[in-house]
């Protein structure tokens, strides 16, 4: 409709949301062919804004591939442009990302690191809205060393962010992870019931990814 309306523009900038819908979906290469056209236009037109908001997707979309030196490419490039134009938010959030990836890679101590300069940033920015992401990580990164005491405490405060934004997705991370420090600690029957809750949350969200996949597949036929 807009590109029949002659507003190239506002068209273009539809093809991140088209690729993080692909994403979402499990169509990963769909995903990365409308991320690099949309990178492409972001570049073009130099808004910045959006191409940091593309590099972050990249990375995403990276890990879902196991790319693990493409995500962190594109997490530098997001930090990078992010400082340029000092934008701290973007920057928190680009620290952020950087973290899952190093605990792919067992670098525990490095990624917590990470979680904690983000948590600062937005903290400096008063702005609680990542807090379900950065408590989850917190989580993860303590129980990669070992603490999972302190962990525990990470979790209870990323339930309590999830449960209000209501992240079905990450709410299923948290429930995996939970478990495996409640196991290390002795708490088989608290850790059985949150890979119960894991498995029925994690079968719900792949039902509905199935059903929106679907259409798709039979647009493209």
């Amino acid at each position: 409709l807009y590109q029949e309306a002659g507003d190239h523009d506002l068209a273009e900038t539809l093809l991140q949301d088209i690729a993080i819908s692909y994403r979402r979906m499990g169509e990963l290469d769909k995903a990365r062919e409308y991320l690099e056209q949309n990178e492409e236009y972001t570049r073009r037109l130099g808004d910045w804004s959006q191409l940091t908001s593309n590099l972050l997707q990249q990375g995403y979309l990276a890990e879902d591939q196991g790319r693990l030196d493409d995500a962190l490419d594109a997490y530098d490039q997001a930090l990078a442009l992010a400082r340029q134009h000092d934008a701290p938010y973007d920057a928190a959030s680009a620290l952020l990302a950087m973290a899952w990836p190093w605990m792919l890679r067992g670098e525990h101590a490095r990624a917590l690191a990470l979680v904690q300069r983000a948590h600062a940033g937005f903290a400096g920015l008063g702005d609680e809205s990542a807090n379900d992401m950065v408590f989850l990580r917190m989580g993860q990164a303590n129980a990669g060393l070992g603490r999972h005491a302190q962990a525990m405490a990470w979790y209870t405060l990323a339930a309590e962010a999830l449960e209000r934004s209501n992240n079905r997705r990450y709410l299923a991370l948290l429930y995996r992870a939970r478990a495996g420090s409640e196991r290390e600690l002795g708490r088989d029957d608290e850790a059985f019931a949150d890979l119960e809750r894991y498995i029925e949350l994690r079968e719900s969200i792949t039902g509905v990814e199935r059903g929106e996949q679907a259409p798709s597949l039979r647009s493209q036929s």
